[in-house]
């Protein structure tokens, strides 16, 4: 697939996403293979302060919750 497929996707997508989750601001990444060839950032980090950008770091809250698990199970399989 042309990664600039994927990008423009998440141009289109994006202002729905923001509008439906209520959502500040988002960032969007895209991995083929092993190497990362997309990211984009729309919307706000801070409300009226800062714009969000694809270097701004969040909160993860639950978002961790499934690789904290594959990290454990991998260390489980090696013993």
């Amino acid at each position: 697939m042309d990664p600039s497929v994927l990008g423009e996707a998440f141009d289109l997508l994006a202002p729905d996403i923001l509008d439906v989750s209520g959502a500040p601001g988002i960032t969007i990444a895209a991995g083929i293979g092993d190497g990362v060839v997309v990211t984009r950032a729309y919307g706000e980090a801070e409300v009226g302060r800062r714009a969000m950008t694809t270097d701004t770091v969040g909160p993860t809250g639950s978002d961790a919750k499934p690789y904290t698990t594959a990290a454990a199970m991998q260390l489980v399989e090696r013993g």
